[in-house]
């Protein structure tokens, strides 16, 4: 094998990962409060919902989480609303309820699907949440809810899910839902008073506290360089617990030490690895590109909290244009 080769192999098993979710069985994956509070809401029977900034880790803890309920027994479609965008109502309900057929492992699909009682229906009658016999298990996660913004028949959809549990102890199986995304629930519906948000527990995704971001900047010891101990903590100051970031920056620290780059990570390998390969103008990290694509031109309402934070000051979630700012990624 020659040299490129032999790098080339060793890059496909990194220890880190920054390609979208993560799998749902990569081995380094950080627990965080947000998974406890995710399991305590499905024991309860309640549905739930995420929302924060894009690569903060929501489609990877939902796929998680419906990777062990699968093994429980429980049929767990996995939903991504962004890839239903421009279609009719009954493309989309008919898009939807494949997916759910295809998880439940559901061959043929009887119903018509034009709208949300034909959609009802599928749910009861052929995936089997009224079947007495075998009752099913049914939890649906939508992911990139944000898919739903001006669909006409939004309001439709989710009070039809919000019904459907609501009602849920009319019929012998069971249905929870989970929603995620990266805008306000609020702007998703039209009418508040038949939102599943309202009835759904909001789960807070934080970013990683000192232990957890270590537990992941820990692996940059499976290279076959030094690290120095204040390397961790120095990743910390620099990514504050992002989860993405905190992954992008081991993942480069990982391969500059074995394409022979770098001797020994220190916290001046660090910086310079950031500042040259991350944060330049030439080779500016996607996602930092698209955060900086959503702040150079700040909506009105969130310009004068993104000039106070340029300065450096404080800043309350309660002002005006903090969640507008806070979902961008900032």
């Amino acid at each position: 094998m020659c040299i490129r080769d032999r790098h080339t192999a060793q890059l496909s098993s990194s220890s880190f990962y920054t390609y979208g979710a993560l799998p749902a069985d990569y081995p380094h994956y950080v627990t965080r409060h947000a998974d406890q509070v995710v399991w305590r809401s499905i024991l309860q029977g309640r549905m739930f919902y995420t929302i924060a900034p894009r690569q903060m880790g929501k489609t990877s803890l939902m796929k998680r989480v419906a990777t062990q309920l699968e093994q429980q027994g429980w049929c767990c479609p996995f939903i991504d609303l962004a890839t239903l965008r421009n279609l009719d109502r009954a493309r989309w309900f008919r898009a939807v309820a494949e997916s759910i057929a295809q998880a439940c492992q559901l061959s043929e699909i009887r119903s018509a699907l034009n709208d949300q009682q034909d959609f009802r229906n599928f749910l009861l009658q052929e995936i089997g949440l009224a079947r007495r016999s075998k009752p099913i298990r049914l939890i649906l996660f939508f992911d990139e809810v944000e898919g739903l913004l001006d669909l006409p028949f939004s309001d439709d959809f989710l009070m039809t899910v919000r019904d459907m549990y609501q009602q849920r102890d009319s019929y012998a199986g069971q249905l929870l839902a989970g929603f995620a995304g990266a805008c306000n629930p609020q702007t998703l519906v039209k009418n508040g008073a038949i939102s599943p948000f309202n009835i759904a527990e909001e789960i807070t995704l934080d970013d990683f506290n000192v232990r957890e971001s270590q537990q992941l900047t820990s692996k940059l010891e499976f290279t076959s360089v030094m690290v120095h101990e204040d390397v961790h903590a120095h990743i910390y100051s620099w990514a504050n617990g992002h989860p993405y970031l905190t992954q992008r920056i081991c993942e480069q620290l990982e391969e500059a030490a074995i394409t022979g780059s770098l001797s020994e990570i220190t916290c001046e390998a660090v910086d310079r690895l950031i500042n040259t390969r991350l944060l330049s103008q030439q080779s500016r990290d996607k996602n930092i590109k698209h955060i900086w694509h959503n702040v150079s031109r700040p909506a009105i309402t969130s310009l004068r909290i993104w000039q106070k934070l340029q300065r450096g000051e404080i800043v309350s979630s309660r002002e005006s244009g903090f969640g507008a700012l806070h979902l961008a990624g900032v």
